[in-house]
């Protein structure tokens, strides 16, 4: 029985490999897949959640949607919050990521037209040769 799990479950390709394996090392990997299977069963609890909030309504004789943005919804469950958190931790910027975005685009693009007007950058090579 522990070869089959080992082999079905624990992410062992080779069956010499599998028959190596300690007890101690195959109930701390039968745990942690029973903790892995735990956490994809909570995954799909909340996303089942999500979608029934998502798809709320307020008011009665007419009904509007709860949640009008993805933005609204990840602000109201957290998630908003939580990312803001990370990006502070990274030094990565939270909000107009499409204005940054943009200006980087026009500063490499201007970059890029100098250095093909200094003849840094040969045009023939970005042809696909082949």
């Amino acid at each position: 029985m522990i070869l089959v799990n080992c082999l079905a479950y624990l992410g062992f390709n080779d069956v010499k490999q599998a028959e190596r394996i300690t007890l101690a090392e195959y109930q701390l990997r039968l745990e942690a897949y029973e903790l892995r299977s735990i956490r994809k069963r909570e995954d799909q609890a909340y996303q089942a959640w999500y979608n029934y909030a998502v798809q709320a309504t307020t008011g009665g004789k007419n009904p509007k949607w709860k949640y009008a943005s993805v933005q609204k919804f990840l602000k109201d469950v957290g998630i908003t919050k939580s990312l803001s958190a990370i990006n502070a931790q990274y030094g990565r910027s939270n909000g107009n990521d499409k204005e940054n975005t943009t200006k980087l685009f026009q500063k490499r693009y201007k970059e890029f037209r100098e250095l093909k007007k200094r003849g840094l950058i040969d045009m023939q090579a970005w042809k696909g040769g082949g």
